[in-house]
């Protein structure tokens, strides 16, 4: 067990801890050869198994590739007397987007344009060493102190589940696993973390910028199976109509090309999506009025969903049809609910109507003696304008199409109040194919913060 005090292969002491992880903790060290403060982290074999301390010791190792200002610099990787992989980097000074993002809910586009600058920089860089993230998220996007002139700097951090492109070609990421952060990973990550490429990076980069220009996911599902069949199944929501700050003209169709499921209707590199970011321009499309229930509380991101290493293509499509049979059984059940309420409504009628026709006529609406009710097949609402006469109680009230000729003795007016007959009519049960309007059953959009 690594604690602060412990001193790593005689070179590193551990003064304080700085953060602790899915897979290990941050320390503030002092380097005993330059005198040099710099941040270890080291990963626990305690909390991973060995094929996973495998991979990321050899992925840590290849993080020395990416020499970026936006990327950590990465100074030593070694391990421990115990075995335990550890990684020296240079000791950064200021807060992570997620710590921001907590204490403000969301941001405003100036700051998002440059740190999404910062960000499509850092990625471009990596991927030109070979290296695809994998799970970029706001924990993961650190914001330097401002310099002296005053700018600050996001940097990208943690590519411990990193995705190399290797010539020796092991391979260590089995076929059909998904690692990353489920709230933040692509559909085809979803399915199968080992063929992604560059445009799994970009998608989780554009859905940590719907994120802190609204405060919400561009799926707000509540619960990793729900927030796994949104994005396999739905599109994104739209920025447009959940921003809660000014945003440039063209972004929000940008946001919705990065957010597709399709991977190939995404911008292709870092350094295209780069080019277009640059273009956006200033902020000058005002947001949409925002419900005050979508406002965001300082304790949300507390709920983070937590990294996925082990969920396979198979359970993620499972999940995925689970929660589309979900759906369809809501909306079976609202249905049977309607058609019930219907028939009630049918059977009151027909005791208080007048018997049918004998033969097809025209409905033919005439001039009433007596103020005419409205009939409820061609109220657009749910609720009728009240009449001299009361009308029997009803819960729902649903739009039917117009009659085809079918026989019928209602001709829109109101017959005259007469004793109800004790004879029960079994009204015709309505027309097939007759759809009526039930609402959908959606994901629950909830805050964030």
């Amino acid at each position: 067990m690594i604690r602060v005090g412990d001193l790593l292969r005689a070179k590193y002491r551990l003064e304080s801890s700085i953060g602790k992880g899915g897979m290990g903790e941050v320390f503030s060290a002092l380097d005993l050869s330059s005198g040099r403060r710099v941040a270890v982290k080291v990963v626990s074999r305690t909390l991973v198994g060995d094929l996973l301390m495998a991979r990321l010791q050899r992925e840590a190792i290849a993080a020395v590739r990416v020499r970026s200002e936006f990327v950590p610099q990465v100074l030593d990787v070694d391990t421990t007397e115990e075995g335990e992989v550890f990684l020296v980097m240079e000791l950064l000074r200021g807060q992570t987007l997620s710590e921001r993002m907590k204490r403000r809910g969301h941001l405003t586009w100036p700051e998002v344009a440059r740190i999404g600058e910062d960000v499509l920089n850092g990625l471009m860089d990596a991927h030109a060493a070979g290296v695809i993230h994998r799970d970029l998220k706001p924990s993961n996007i650190f914001i330097e102190l401002a310099d002296a002139g005053g700018r600050e700097r996001a940097k990208v951090l943690d590519f411990g589940v990193c995705k190399l492109d290797a010539p020796d070609g092991e391979k260590l990421t089995v076929t059909g696993e998904s690692v990353g952060t489920v709230a933040y990973m692509a559909p085809e990550q979803i399915r199968g973390a080992s063929k992604v490429d560059e445009r799994a990076d970009l998608y989780s980069f554009a859905t940590v910028v719907f994120e802190t220009l609204s405060g919400r996911l561009a799926h707000d599902a509540k619960g990793q199976m729900a927030m796994l069949a949104a994005k396999l199944e739905c599109p994104a929501l739209r920025l447009s109509d959940t921003t809660l700050e000014p945003i440039p003209p063209g972004l929000d169709a940008l946001m919705k090309r990065m957010l597709s499921r399709n991977a190939d209707e995404r911008v292709a590199t870092a350094r295209e999506l780069l080019i277009d970011w640059k273009a956006l321009g200033p902020a000058t499309v005002e947001p949409r009025t925002i419900p005050a229930a979508t406002l965001i509380p300082d304790t949300h991101h507390a709920l983070q969903p937590a990294t996925q290493t082990n969920l396979t293509a198979g359970t993620a499509t499972r999940l995925g049809r689970r929660g589309a049979r979900t759906q369809l059984l809501i909306a079976a059940g609202a249905i049977a609910m309607a058609v019930g309420a219907l028939l009630a409504m049918l059977e009151v009628r027909a005791s208080s109507s007048p018997p049918p026709a004998p033969h097809p006529v025209d409905i033919v609406a005439e001039t009433p003696s007596t103020p005419a009710r409205p009939d409820p097949r061609t109220v657009p609402g749910p609720v009728l304008p009240a009449q001299p006469t009361p009308d029997p109680p009803a819960t729902l009230a649903f739009e039917l199409p117009a009659s085809t000729g079918a026989p019928s003795g209602d001709t829109g007016a109101v017959p005259p109040p007469r004793a109800r007959s004790p004879r029960f009519v079994r009204p015709a049960r309505p027309p097939i194919g007759v759809k009526h309007a039930v609402d959908e059953p959606h994901i629950v959009d909830k805050p964030r913060y």
